[in-house]
């Protein structure tokens, strides 16, 4: 059994570690942003963050501690999230978006509604290390990246703030550097900012490539970020298992130009899906429940006598 509980001073420390930094900032500044905590006998337990656009509203971040996932508090959860917003804020639908990659816990937890489901541009793309490396447009050298190390907090403070600006997936933000690898994953300089990110992070005995933005003038920011961190793949061998993020067409296009593939070609990508709730079925699961437990009461009254 959880509870959704709002966020405010009075117990916003015991849910912070649950909640993407940037997006924590959003509990007051933005008004079509609501922001709720997962409680469950008394314990914090995860975060919900939705967006609003009535009638609708989007889950951007559904996190429960992973000590505690497979106990039922996700699903608890997200049946409670659909009455709020049925009930409290007149919502129609709710649909969340489930990247290529997704833990398949949270992707079961739809299953069980009627839901409409959508490929979308966002994929993941496997491949391996030697793949990329002998790419004839990867030609080394960079002029303007750093590695992830080598930038302030501030600096990346201000490049989350934009990627979520340009609505880049807020379910991966904030960046957090432990997450990645610090010397491989690549930030593009322009005029003293940070202006793009290419980050990597070991997966297992493989290699996730997670984003790759660039918001600079430059054209070539993306290639110049590709040519820093392929320079320190050497190290890593060709056979190396490697996962693309595809999170627009824009990347689904690079990885294409790589290595001369074909715009039909769809070897090695897996498409994320949009997933929509017509919140109206909650009627329908409380009959189901309601019916359950009368059928159980019946079945205890005819045992008892």
């Amino acid at each position: 059994m959880c509870i959704i509980t709002g966020i405010n001073e009075t117990n916003y420390e015991y849910y912070i570690r649950f909640m993407p930094e940037v997006l924590s900032e959003w509990i007051t500044a933005d008004e079509d942003i609501l922001v709720f905590g997962i409680e469950s006998f008394g314990i914090a337990t995860g975060s919900v963050i939705i967006r609003r656009v009535f009638p609708e509203a989007e889950i951007v971040w559904f996190y429960v501690d992973e000590q505690l996932r497979g106990r039922g508090i996700g699903s608890d959860a997200l049946m409670a999230v659909m009455e709020m917003m049925r009930e409290v804020y007149d919502i129609s639908t709710l649909t969340i978006n489930l990247y290529a990659g997704t833990d398949e816990r949270l992707v079961r937890l739809f299953d069980g509604f009627a839901t409409r489901r959508e490929a979308m541009v966002q994929s993941t793309y496997e491949t391996t290390l030697g793949w990329i490396l002998s790419s004839s447009k990867i030609r080394g050298g960079s002029k303007s990246s750093v590695a992830l190390s080598e930038i302030s907090n501030r600096e990346l403070n201000a490049l989350c703030e934009e990627l979520i600006m340009h609505g880049m997936d807020l379910v991966r933000m904030p960046i957090n550097p432990e997450d990645y690898l610090l010397e491989q994953s690549a930030v593009y300089m322009e005029d003293g900012q940070a202006r793009g990110v290419f980050l990597l992070k070991q997966s297992g005995e493989g290699i996730e490539l997670s984003l790759l933005a660039s918001f600079a003038n430059n054209p070539v920011s993306v290639m110049d970020m590709i040519n820093f961190t392929a320079d320190r793949m050497r190290r890593f061998s060709e056979e190396t298992k490697v996962t693309v993020n595809v999170v627009d067409e824009r990347i689904s296009k690079l990885i294409r130009h790589l290595n001369s593939m074909k715009d039909e070609d769809e070897e090695g990508f897996t498409k994320s899906e949009r997933v929509t709730i017509d919140l109206s079925v909650i009627d329908d699961v409380r009959r189901e429940a309601e019916l359950m437990l009368q059928t159980w009461k019946e079945f205890e009254t005819a045992r008892a006598s």
